[in-house]
């Protein structure tokens, strides 16, 4: 059994080290054919796509991850992913359409300027095209079908990026190259997976299925609207209260830092499962004091990840970027700090507890603490104030969120993981103000390299690892 888990953790982490590598690979490319505004410009237009393009989709993935447990058959599984999916992208084609012929008109209500090339239609497009991709992917993972999802997942970020290499480097369409390059991608690898489900497992539909999946997703999207608005809104204020320029290092750091969540979504294919398992079957018999073991060494994993990318992250942009990115290494560090309190938001206690009202409550209450703390750190602190703001918002957010999950489904955290919070949180803000007050850089690798061992040797995650390879070497 432990040496399966190993197997399903490592095979997980190929699509995330491929969707983590293969962006930052390629920065040489694009930040030699895109410029920091080009970046600013994308960051603007991505706010508007991911605001919508969370929309379309009604909550439904989320209620499609969890109706499907209560489904015992395949056949029947099969229908709610297709019914699912079928009115998300109904809906996507209205708000695509929408935006497709008032593009100039939206861009001036929105931004108060004309994106050139039908940026904002590519833009909801691609986010929408991505929560739809997700109905597949939670089936391939829900029936523990974990190689086949690594890969698919691993073809769709090549395929994306390539795509998007193409569309900006050989026919030189600048911004709008770069995103409808990713919408190409991510559509030829939706219009494959459809033809292959069909052809496997056929095509359904069930009214009663979608109209449930509906009642148990459409009060969750208020939460999916505003947490979209809440992690998108510091670029907003950014770009209107600076510039392009900041706007589009805001968007280099996040893309880095955003490295961290991708690696908790794969860490969460494996653990949400198995909570979903250890609630359902066992009709929540010892759930608080099990679920903690089973977390915790996730956890582990996590903060060494979040702790490593967040120290050496200044490296990376001084191989990979020209001089300009560069300075955008400060503010990675905080919002990799954020990234690291917000694994106690992926525990699924409120979504168990079908909690789905105050999920969005919670949501709209997440971004009313954003506006209050980053519009005034914004407007005076520019780009250091958007990313400190990230924090200390995320900070209060996730405290609420952890407050209310612990009320309605208690999980026994221990108070190492406290303690292991507290000692990450500590060695990155230590590196952010070695960079700032210019120590010297062979002091501040030295620092870094240490850092890494201490969590190593804290968390005792090095014979977690030392398991790892004993198995497989």
């Amino acid at each position: 059994m432990k040496n399966n888990l190993i197997n399903k953790f490592l095979i997980l982490q190929l699509p995330y080290l491929v969707s983590s590598l293969v962006p930052i690979l390629s920065l040489p490319i694009f930040t030699k054919f895109l410029s920091t505004e080009d970046y600013g410009i994308l960051a603007l237009a991505n706010t508007y796509g991911i605001l919508f393009g969370g929309l379309s989709n009604l909550g439904l993935s989320v209620a499609f991850e969890r109706n499907f447990f209560q489904l015992q058959k395949k056949e029947n599984q099969i229908k709610l992913m297709w019914s699912c999916l079928t009115l998300s992208l109904l809906i996507l084609s209205f708000f695509s359409g929408v935006t497709f012929f008032f593009h100039s008109t939206i861009t001036k209500i929105f931004f108060n300027t004309n994106f050139k090339g039908k940026i904002l239609f590519y833009a909801l497009l691609f986010a929408g095209l991505k929560n739809s991709i997700q109905f597949f992917y939670i089936f391939l993972i829900n029936n523990k079908l974990v190689t086949k999802f690594a890969f698919i997942s691993m073809i769709e970020t090549i395929i994306v990026t390539t795509c998007s290499i193409i569309f900006v480097s050989r026919f030189n369409l600048g911004a709008s190259g770069y995103i409808s390059g990713q919408v190409t991608g991510l559509s030829l690898i939706i219009l494959f997976l459809t033809v292959l489900y069909i052809l496997k497992n056929g095509f359904s539909f069930n009214f009663l299925f979608l109209k449930d999946a509906i009642f148990f997703g459409l009060p969750l999207t208020p939460k999916v609207f505003f947490s979209s608005l809440n992690t998108q809104f510091d670029k907003y204020l950014l770009g209107y209260f600076s510039s392009l320029g900041d706007t589009g290092l805001l968007n280099i750091a996040q893309k880095i830092s955003y490295s961290s969540n991708n690696f908790l979504s794969s860490l969460q294919n494996l653990y949400s499962p198995e909570l979903y398992d250890l609630y359902y079957k066992k009709k929540g018999r010892n759930f608080n004091k099990e679920s903690n073991k089973l977390l915790y060494p996730y956890f582990n994993v996590y903060i060494l990840i979040c702790l490593s990318i967040g120290l050496f992250s200044e490296e990376l942009l001084l191989i990979l970027t020209t001089k300009d990115f560069q300075k955008a290494y400060p503010i990675i560090i905080p919002f990799v700090m954020f990234y690291v309190v917000n694994f106690f938001g992926t525990t699924k206690q409120l979504l168990i507890a079908n909690k789905s009202y105050l999920i969005s409550k919670l949501s709209m209450i997440t971004l009313f603490i954003n506006i209050i703390i980053n519009l005034p750190a914004i407007y005076y602190f520019g780009l250091y104030g958007a990313a400190w703001g990230a924090f200390f918002s995320g900070i209060i957010s996730s405290f609420l969120n952890f407050y209310y999950s612990q009320k309605f489904l208690k999980i026994d955290f221990s108070l190492k993981f406290l303690r292991n919070l507290l000692f990450v949180l500590l060695l990155l803000f230590i590196s952010f103000i070695l960079y700032q007050t210019n120590i010297d850089y062979v002091l501040r690798l030295s620092y870094k390299i240490l850092s890494v061992l201490s969590i190593l040797i804290i968390t005792r995650t090095y014979a977690y690892l030392k398991t790892t390879f004993k198995y497989y070497f």
